[in-house]
């Protein structure tokens, strides 16, 4: 319900589908913005969900080849704040 619950769901499905090692923060945004652009008005740029991913979720990025990216090094904490905010199904498959 919240915008760090959007942009947490955005990362963990990023990382989800991911081929490389790095998840560049434009790839996220696009995710987030997918969802919910018409909940916020128009689109949020790609600053705005970095800020966010850094101040309010506390997940570090990077510059890697001139655009920004998050390394597959947070993917621990990716993980534990998808379970923390109840974004992983627990039930065993």
């Amino acid at each position: 319900d919240t915008v760090e619950g959007a942009v947490a769901t955005a990362l963990v499905e990023s990382f989800a589908v991911s081929t490389e090692a790095n998840v560049p923060v434009r790839d996220i945004a696009d995710r987030f913005n997918a969802a919910h652009c018409a909940d916020y008005g128009g689109p949020m740029s790609n600053r705005w969900v970095g800020h966010i991913l850094r101040k309010r979720l506390r997940i570090k990025t990077h510059k890697s080849n001139g655009i920004y990216v998050i390394a597959a090094s947070e993917k621990p904490k990716v993980d534990a704040l998808a379970e923390r905010m109840g974004l992983v199904d627990k039930s065993p498959t």
